[in-house]
């Protein structure tokens, strides 16, 4: 935006001058630091899950080619219930209507305790990527205080 900003000498053109509005700038007098970072976490949120459903979607059907247990092992240890998680982010998580029972962590871990796991090394790749990911939307998600 810009204002023009006239001086009370007559012989003394008008100097323009530009009002920043800007909330991610510094240098603007609105600058929010804890607005742009927040908005920075749930971006960042938003591409952990979407890589969590990646992992847990397509990728997690591939493996379940090689031995479908690994598919429904998964999904029985992550998603725990009755009562079932009412979120995605509560199903990553494990929290089942206020109780905290399974999550994709403790489904990753028990599955790669699993005996015989090593018999599908990316199977075993994909686990320690979905755990990743999982911890980082998680910590992501603490720092926003959605849980």
């Amino acid at each position: 935006t810009k204002e023009c900003k006239y001086t009370e000498n007559p012989v003394v053109p008008p100097v323009v001058v530009e009002i920043c509005e800007d909330y991610t700038n510094p240098d603007c007098p609105n600058y929010d630091p804890e607005r742009v970072a927040r908005e920075g976490l749930r971006k960042d949120s938003t591409e952990y899950a979407d890589r969590i459903k990646q992992l847990t979607g397509p990728e997690l059907d591939e493996i379940a080619k090689q031995n479908a247990n690994l598919k429904a092992t998964f999904w029985q240890l992550a998603v725990r219930g009755p009562p079932f998680p009412q979120t995605f982010a509560d199903s990553v998580a494990g929290n089942n209507n206020g109780t905290q029972n399974g999550g994709y962590v403790f489904a990753v871990d028990g599955m790669l305790g699993m005996s015989g796991g090593e018999k599908y090394p990316e199977a075993i790749k994909l686990y320690e990527g979905i755990k990743s990911a999982v911890q980082k939307y998680l910590a992501n998600n603490e720092k926003l205080k959605y849980f």
